[in-house]
């Protein structure tokens, strides 16, 4: 309704416009020299609408003409397109079999058909090298389309260049561009472990394990190490019952990972809490046996003699007496007593059962030496000795090397937990 109105306003304005003219049919004149013009002002009129509409009209045939330009139209567009994407893919199969020169010759015929779109820029970075690679990089992390792919490639050469603060930092904004990334997930854990960011690694370990980023297993073993470092920091720094609470964390989330069981006992007897450290060595020899728990389960009782410690080790052994060091631990302990028949009936048992080792034949000859001063026995035990499977120890997986003890980072190549005892 109000439309209508507005027209038959403008109506009546073009109506009493008309008639006020034909009422004062007035002329116009244009001069030019010796040229004169006499128009009435109802003719000039009809004259500037009719100018007003051809050119208009002759916009609108230009605007076509333009369209219809063939270096300029869209399948001419669509076929540059075409033969771009063929270039891209083309680039793309040359780098995936190292054809660094092929992928670069592509990228510059992509690049003569697309511009500099973040697909092109894409295979130009992967086929670039150095600062180029890294300029390329930074070009696409201005887009958003192509951030998380700039980012991954500029954490790979943070990486190469071992800068972790810097790597970091840029797996911190891949998290949050895609949160809850398996991989980006496993990538910031182990930069915060690089990083010796203990605390906040965790943190990353409890979003990854929620990401279902590891198997269950290989989660609690790093989440074990995890409080197992902190603990050692807790404990060197002198809070002794944070660091036996670490400890003990570390203990439930892997009951396995002896060097936490450890840890926790030698921290529990400095604070005199021998039942503490007991129940924690017994309960690390149930599952596995070690020198080190073995040493510490000798420092419950310092004032012991040999025969209650027999006694005491008897009883622990028996926690788990199918395992070598078991039998081990009590033939020392026996020999030391003077319990002869127990020390060689245990080392006899391993003979017997096909796990023999060097420390067995050790043990034999320092028990022949013991109860019978027999040398020349004792040297034979010596001898096969020297040629029996060695003694378990901790080896990394990833770089072969052996140590005595444990570190959370191979002290060869700085794998975290790395060193695996056997």
């Amino acid at each position: 309704m109000i439309r209508l109105s507005l027209y038959i306003c403008i109506g009546l304005i073009i109506a009493l416009g008309a008639a006020w003219i034909a009422a004062h049919p007035g002329q116009i004149l244009l001069q030019w020299q010796a040229w004169e013009i006499r128009l009435s002002l109802a003719t000039f009129i009809a004259l500037f609408i009719l100018y007003t509409l051809g050119f208009f009209a002759v916009l609108r045939l230009l605007g076509a003409a333009r369209h219809l330009n063939p270096l300029n139209s869209a399948a001419r567009q669509e076929k540059r397109r075409l033969k771009g994407e063929q270039e891209l893919a083309s680039g793309w199969s040359a780098l995936s079999i190292g054809d660094q020169n092929k992928a670069q010759k592509m990228v510059r015929r992509a690049k003569a058909h697309l511009g500099e779109q973040p697909s092109v820029l894409m295979l130009s970075s992967q086929a670039a090298e150095g600062e180029d690679k890294r300029k390329l990089l930074d070009q696409l992390n201005q887009h958003d389309d192509s951030r998380v792919f700039a980012l991954r490639g500029l954490l790979d050469l943070a990486r190469q260049k071992e800068d972790w603060p810097i790597a970091l930092a840029y797996a911190n904004e891949l998290n949050d561009l895609v949160p809850g990334n398996k991989q980006v997930l496993k990538e910031l854990l182990d930069l915060k472990v690089k990083s010796g960011q203990w605390t906040e690694a965790t943190e990353t370990l409890k979003a990854a394990r929620k990401a279902k980023a590891f198997e269950m297993a290989d989660a609690d073993r790093l989440a074990a190490v995890l409080d197992y470092t902190r603990a050692l920091e807790q404990d060197v720094a002198g809070h002794h019952q944070a660091g036996l609470d670490l400890a003990q964390s570390a203990l439930k989330q892997d009951p396995s990972f002896m060097p936490a069981a450890h840890l926790a006992a030698r921290i529990a007897i400095r604070l005199k809490d021998m039942n503490k450290a007991r129940k924690i060595i017994e309960h690390s020899w149930k599952i596995t046996p070690h020198p080190d728990i073995a040493e510490l389960f000798l420092k419950l009782e310092p004032m012991e003699n040999a025969t209650e410690r027999f006694r005491r080790v008897q009883k622990l052994t028996t926690l788990y007496a199918d395992h070598p060091l078991s039998a081990h631990f009590l033939a020392d302990v026996a020999i030391q007593a003077g319990h002869w028949p127990e020390a060689r009936n245990a080392l006899q048992s391993l003979i017997n059962a096909k796990k023999a080792s060097r420390k067995t034949y050790t043990l034999l000859a320092q028990l022949e030496e013991a109860q019978k001063q027999d040398s020349a026995a004792a040297s034979k035990w010596r001898a096969k000795a020297d040629n029996a499977k060695a003694e378990p120890t901790w080896t990394c997986y990833a770089c072969q090397h052996t140590s005595p003890t444990y570190h959370q980072n191979c002290p060869n190549c700085g794998t975290f937990d790395g060193l695996r005892w056997g």
